[in-house]
């Protein structure tokens, strides 16, 4: 039980994350970058110390949101559970009912998974910027994600 409990490896970093970081691969933005060269060289693990952790989790927290809440509307608060399964379905080329859900259709454009990945990971950097300063190497998964006891 021990063992269990202390494995902090992020299945859905392992599934996810190689498409997450294909669509950004080019942004050469120096915040963007660095937490780009944080996640290629995480280990996977939810460290409390490390930034990856932190980015990754709020990155995907804003791409289930960009996913999934336009098509939820208002009944995505009492769906939004940030599963990463539904991601993964969703992006990396599910049969249907997910298959396609990277289109916004609030918006007459069509969206693709690459760009919805790549406006979320804008908004993450924003918002993580905004909370813990402009280092990206000196954020902390530990300083978000907090047992209170």
């Amino acid at each position: 039980m021990a063992k269990i409990q202390l494995d902090d490896l992020s299945l859905s970093a392992r599934d996810l994350l190689p498409a997450m970081l294909d669509a950004v691969a080019g942004d050469k933005d120096p915040p963007a970058a660095a937490a780009i060269a944080q996640l290629r060289g995480w280990n996977l693990a939810m460290s409390r110390d490390q930034p990856a952790p932190l980015i990754f989790a709020a990155w995907l927290a804003f791409l289930h949101r960009a996913i999934f809440a336009g098509r939820l509307g208002p009944l995505y608060p009492d769906f939004a559970w940030h599963e990463a399964e539904d991601l993964s379905r969703a992006l990396l080329g599910a049969p249907p009912p997910l298959a396609g859900w990277c289109d916004d259709p609030r918006t007459p454009a069509v969206e693709d998974c690459p760009a919805r990945i790549r406006a979320a990971f804008a908004e993450t950097l924003a918002e993580l910027q905004q909370a813990y300063g402009a280092d990206v190497a000196g954020w902390r998964w530990g300083m978000a994600h907090q047992a209170a006891s």
